[in-house]
């Protein structure tokens, strides 16, 4: 249920009161905005939840917001948006100690979400949209403490239009011992060094690659690496796990680090055979065609066997390839 405050719509278990300031955020409580806000300094949220009621908040020069607790951000109107100081792109939410930050809602543009080591955190995103940055997107550092957890979970939204050139993860960077577990939502249209739409660290000193786990109607794809197709890089030995059953509308493209000479390569596996069919996974690679074995359990990018037709023409006998995935 619902319940209308002011003209301001919400479950009727939150009381939502209106924010007029145009200055800042407020550092805790539920509040709807009344205007834009340009932020003067870093702001810290404290369990907050922040409707933008389609209204924009520009961080300041410097451009971090800092949730504690749990902070949530939703938008009720359509046009909401948290963006960086004009000029300076890649602001961002940076998430520690173990806090949790919520995206419902809203455009973040040019801001980047950010799980850092001191004391880790979780960033859950069920809508909203992620766009315009350059250097980091959604972003959980590599581990080198075992103090910290960093959690990304994905269950709606879309993460778009991000397009960084110096490093690895266009969409989604998984750090080293980190988690990223994607059951909805879409990552498309991205691009970075490796992974345009998610990159998943290799094992690095004390702790493991970054593991992926995804179910539902997940969709990674038409994201780019330089000119080629790359949407969620793997490294070599490192399989995508899928938690439970696949829609017909999840469709994950990949590639592994993995040395393809040396034939079929894993990179995903699931508990049920019922949970994923071929037509989920796409390869990144046109040499490489996508197949289950392991009676339905294991997804594999499979060495491509032409299947050949051949038409005559006079004296001429012409050959083609007619598997669909035929480069």
């Amino acid at each position: 249920s619902s319940k209308n405050v002011n003209g301001h719509t919400h479950d009727a278990g939150i009381t939502f009161l209106p924010w007029t300031k145009t200055d800042k955020l407020p550092a805790s409580g539920n509040y709807y905005l009344t205007r834009n806000v340009t932020l003067t300094s870093n702001a810290g949220l404290g369990n907050a939840n922040v409707c933008l009621n389609g209204y924009t908040v520009t961080l300041s020069n410097v451009g971090r917001i800092n949730p504690s607790g749990t902070t949530q951000l939703t938008d009720c109107s359509v046009d909401g948006k948290l963006e960086s100081y004009p000029g300076k792109a890649n602001g961002g939410v940076a998430i520690s100690s173990g806090s949790k930050f919520y995206l419902y809602g809203g455009t973040l543009n040019g801001v980047k979400v950010e799980i850092g080591q001191t004391g880790g955190g979780t960033f859950n995103m069920y809508g909203g949209k992620i766009t315009g940055n350059t250097q980091g997107t959604v972003v959980g550092q590599s581990k080198t403490s075992n103090k910290s957890t960093i959690t990304i979970n994905m269950y709606g939204g879309e993460i778009s239009g991000n397009n960084i050139s110096e490093n690895q993860g266009g969409g989604v960077f998984v750090g080293s011992g980190n988690q990223f577990n994607m059951y909805g939502g879409t990552i498309q249209n991205n691009s970075a060094v490796d992974g345009g739409g998610v990159y998943i660290a290799p094992k690095d000193n004390a702790y493991q690659a970054g593991t992926m786990t995804i179910r539902g109607d997940a969709v990674i794809q038409n994201n780019k690496a330089g000119d080629s197709t790359n949407n969620v890089s793997l490294p070599s030995g490192k399989t995508i796990t899928i938690s439970g059953k696949l829609g017909k509308n999840a469709n994950i493209g990949v590639t592994t680090r993995a040395n393809l000479s040396q034939g079929n390569v894993n990179i995903a596996t699931a508990t049920d055979a019922g949970w994923v069919v071929a037509k989920n996974f796409t390869s990144d690679n046109s040499a490489y065609d996508v197949g289950l074995v392991n009676d339905g359990k294991t997804v594999q990018l499979q060495v491509h066997s032409h299947q050949w037709k051949y038409t005559a023409s006079g004296a001429t006998i012409t050959a083609a390839c007619k598997a669909p995935s035929c480069p």
